[in-house]
């Protein structure tokens, strides 16, 4: 099937079950990619790190599987004229389907990414402020500390001899 196309450097033939099996596939790892895309950004949205963390990592393995399906599809995707030349009307059609529904589920998924990346940016920067604010609120502490101790010895000098206690 897929490995006789794989070994072969013309196409004669092309098992078009196989071509729809893998694109079907590949369309199932796009849309689970997309519902981990949705949890990704109310996770985002909620400031939930943690959680975030652990969909990235699901992320990636459905994405490392995807590249495994990508490869199988790339001699087809190199001889496609050929590869369209021998459907008949609802193969094409049917991959017509398919391709389209991959294309939206990934146009939608970068979407999401683009929108969550925006969002983390801005969060960034708003930590970063928030950040500089303890940042200088500290240094500002500690100048009213080297103050106060400043004040405090300079009045203990003072004070011994302003009040003495003298008979005359």
């Amino acid at each position: 099937m897929t490995r006789k196309l794989l070994e072969s450097e013309t196409l004669t033939s092309i098992d078009v079950d196989s071509l729809i099996q893998l694109l079907e596939g590949q369309a199932k790892f796009y849309e689970q990619l997309k519902l981990l895309s949705a949890q990704q950004g109310a996770l985002v949205a909620d400031g939930r790190a943690d959680e975030l963390l652990s969909i990235l990592a699901s992320r990636q393995s459905l994405i490392s599987e995807l590249s495994t399906l990508n490869s199988l599809l790339t001699p087809y995707g190199e001889k496609w004229a050929q590869v369209t030349a021998q459907l008949d009307d609802s193969q094409r059609r049917r991959i017509s389907e398919l391709t389209t529904r991959i294309s939206q589920l990934r146009d939608q998924i970068v979407a999401q990414d683009e929108s969550d990346f925006q969002a983390l940016t801005v969060a960034r920067k708003r930590v970063g402020r928030e950040i500089k604010q303890v940042a200088t609120a500290g240094a500002a502490v500690a100048a009213y500390r080297s103050a106060a101790t400043v004040t405090v010895s300079a009045s203990a000098s003072v004070g011994e001899s302003r009040f003495t206690d003298q008979q005359v």
